[in-house]
């Protein structure tokens, strides 16, 4: 049988987190998570225990050419929904919102914000994740506030500097 495609593989997962929903929705509210059954062959999730800590993230756009190439920041996590920052070069520390924490992914959101690599641009960010071997590894979109609006996407990925 041949490896299914990143496509299969993820309709599964979607496929597996609607039955989850829904096996737990229908039960009028008194199954708990974990009554849920896991399906073979997808992965159990993870939890945002499981990425506390402090993290060396480098952000890189998927245009080019782009200056800077990639940009390096930082990000604490905690173990619950709150306390999440990302820390830019030069900027204080931004807090990020915690969209949703779902299958093996973590999304967040962070701004709006003045952008590292526009000066004097507002941005907004929205970074979906997930832990594969030790790193963070995953995509974002930013969208900046200009008239027309304009957005960048491009690939992040970290590394825990301290748990």
């Amino acid at each position: 049988m041949n490896k299914p495609s990143e496509l299969e593989a993820l309709m599964r997962r979607f496929s597996a987190l609607l039955m989850a929903t829904g096996t737990v929705a229908c039960g009028g509210g008194e199954k708990a998570a974990d009554d849920v059954v896991e399906v073979e062959g997808v992965p159990a999730g993870v939890a945002l225990a499981d990425v506390a800590g402090s993290w060396n993230l480098t952000g890189t756009p998927e245009m080019e050419p782009f200056t800077p190439t990639s940009i390096a920041y930082s990000m604490t996590a905690t173990d619950s929904e709150y306390g999440w920052t990302f820390t830019f070069p030069e900027q204080d520390p931004l807090d990020i919102r915690i969209i949703a924490v779902e299958g093996d992914s973590i999304v967040v959101e962070a701004g709006p914000f003045e952008s590292v690599i526009r000066d004097g641009v507002m941005v907004s960010t929205r970074t979906v994740m997930r832990l594969e071997d030790g790193m963070l590894v995953g995509t974002f979109l930013a969208t900046y506030e200009t008239d027309p609006v304009e957005t960048l996407a491009g690939t992040v990925e970290g590394t825990r500097a301290m748990p």
